[in-house]
C-alpha cells in the first residue's frame, strides 16, 4: 500500500473511532473509553500492528546468513517488536496498574494521592526507554529521517497522553486550582482527551514504521538490483 494512503487511512479511522466515541457516549453514556472499550481494542490493534510492522522490518534489515546481536545496527527492530507486543499486553491485560499494587504490597506501602500515580509515571518510562534506544541506535535511524517527524508527534502525543494521566488519576490535583462544580465538569472529558492522545500516538508511531518498512523494501529491492547487475 501507498505511504500517504496509509497515513490518510490511519489518522482519518482513528479520528472518526475518537469522535464517534465521544458522540456515541454523549446521547447513550456508554462509555468506549474504558478498559475493554472499542478505543481500548483499537489500541490493542494498533500496537499489535507496529509490532509486525517492526518485525517485518528486522527481517529485511538483518544481513542474511549473520546472526542478530545486539551490536547490530539492526537490532533496533527486535526490540521494538517485542517492545510494542509487551504494549499490547500491557493494554490488554492492564500490566502497568498491576506493577502499581505489587509495589504498593512489595514494600508495604500506603497507597496515597501521590502513590496511586505509580503506574502513570511507568508510561512515562516506557516512553523514556523508547527514546534511548532510538538514541543508541541512531546510525540506523538516520537511514529513515523522512519518518522522524511522526515518531516526535508520537513522543508528544504520548508524554501528553501521561501528562493528562496523572491529572486525572483523582481529582486532587485539579481539585488546587479550580472550583469544584468545575472540576466534576471537566473530570471525564479530560479523562477522554487521555485517551485519545494516546490512541494518535499509536497512529503517528504506525504510520511512522509503515513508512520505514516502505523504505527498507525499497533499499532491499535497489541492493539486489544492483548486486545481479554487477554480476
Amino acid at each position: 500500500m501507498n505511504v500517504k494512503f496509509v497515513f490518510y487511512f490511519t489518522m482519518i479511522f482513528d479520528l472518526l473511532a475518537i469522535v464517534g466515541s465521544v458522540i456515541y457516549y454523549i446521547y447513550t453514556g456508554t462509555d468506549n473509553f474504558t478498559q475493554g472499550g472499542n478505543i481500548s481494542k483499537l489500541s490493542f490493534l494498533q500496537l499489535l500492528i507496529i509490532s509486525r510492522l517492526s518485525y517485518k522490518i528486522l527481517k529485511i534489515r538483518k544481513p542474511r546468513n549473520v546472526s542478530l546481536s545486539l551490536k547490530s545496527s539492526s537490532a533496533i527492530w527486535g526490540f521494538i517488536s517485542i517492545g510494542f507486543l509487551y504494549l499490547a499486553a500491557d493494554e490488554y491485560f492492564s500490566i502497568h496498574e498491576n506493577i502499581d499494587y505489587f509495589i504498593h504490597y512489595l514494600f508495604n506501602m500506603q497507597e496515597t494521592n501521590l502513590t496511586d500515580r505509580i503506574d502513570d509515571i511507568i508510561i512515562g518510562i516506557y516512553g523514556i526507554i523508547g527514546i534511548w534506544l532510538l538514541y543508541l541506535y541512531r546510525e540506523e535511524m538516520k537511514r529513515f529521517k523522512d519518518a522522524f517527524p511522526l515518531l516526535i508527534a508520537g513522543f508528544i502525543m504520548l508524554f501528553l497522553t501521561v501528562g493528562f494521566d496523572i491529572l486525572t488519576n483523582g481529582k486532587d490535583i485539579l481539585s488546587m486550582f479550580l472550583e469544584a462544580n468545575v472540576v466534576a465538569l471537566i473530570y471525564h472529558p479530560l479523562e477522554l482527551v487521555e485517551e485519545s492522545f494516546k490512541v494518535m500516538a499509536e497512529a503517528c508511531y504506525l504510520v511512522a514504521f509503515y513508512m520505514v518498512l516502505d523504505k527498507s523494501r525499497r533499499m532491499l529491492a535497489k541492493s539486489e538490483e544492483s548486486g545481479l547487475a554487477t554480476s
